[in-house]
């Protein structure tokens, strides 16, 4: 079930039978053992402007330890299952990596992937991302990834994209000066769309930033798209050094 409220804090898990999904039961688990690094509700109050401290503490009985060092704080809007999430903390053990999304069996999977792998630097969020100002500092985020959102094709279904213009103007609050946002989708027409609304939220379109050192990541639902023969839209847009946040 798709998590639509943007009150980002609130539990959602005791008003869903775990016995109708399965992934409600591996998310409370988690929480309580922290047998993988998912948070939820109200697990999620206190990491807003803290996350270096969230990740020590998530990632503590995998062998993380703290060096009070700051490091880049990466996250990916709309993580799916988490392939492209964890290839990317894979390639940067020296970032941060936080996944959102908005169904339990997305972030579970994503987190549990994560752990099989023994990355350290990586941790899933079930939640709306137009609530994030309640989980994140203004400033707090080095990078935003968001690839192949919800595209609503039709004209008059829009309204219900997540980027435009007042989500442009909250990552940009989100992020560091000088930070990134790195998007792509199969419609050229979002792509314009949110492009249009980044800039006038401020953002300057870049090249590919040096983060990633010019490694290109793939979706799943690109992938998909690519193996139809169709392109992706995209690219980056970067928030000026001199910004205030």
């Amino acid at each position: 079930m798709p998590i639509r409220q943007t009150d980002i804090l609130q539990d959602i898990s005791p008003r869903i039978n775990p016995d109708v999904n399965p992934y409600v039961a591996k998310m409370t688990a988690a929480l309580t053992d922290g047998s993988i690094p998912v948070l939820q509700g109200s697990a999620l109050g206190g990491c807003k402007g803290n996350w270096r401290a969230t990740f020590d503490r998530l990632h503590a009985m995998r062998g993380r330890t703290p060096s009070g060092e700051k490091r880049p704080l990466i996250v990916e809007i709309g993580c799916h299952l988490g392939l492209t999430l964890n290839e990317m903390a894979g390639n940067h053990p020296e970032a941060d990596f936080i996944g959102m999304d908005i169904t339990f069996k997305r972030v579970v999977t994503a987190a549990e992937r994560s752990a099989r792998q023994g990355h350290r630097n990586v941790a899933t969020i079930l939640g709306n991302a137009r609530g994030m100002d309640a989980i994140f500092a203004d400033g707090e985020v080095d990078g935003f990834v968001i690839f192949f959102p919800d595209p609503w094709m039709k004209r008059a279904q829009s309204k219900h994209r997540l980027v435009d213009g007042e989500f442009a103007t909250l990552l940009s609050r989100k992020l560091a000066p000088g930070a990134f946002v790195w998007m792509k989708t199969d419609q050229e027409g979002y792509w314009k769309d949110a492009r249009e609304a980044f800039l006038q939220a401020g953002f300057k379109p870049t090249e590919p930033v040096d983060f990633f050192a010019g490694r290109i990541y793939e979706s799943t639902f690109e992938r998909r798209f690519r193996l139809q023969g169709l392109s992706a839209h995209g690219g980056h847009m970067r928030k000026p050094a001199a910004q205030a946040n």
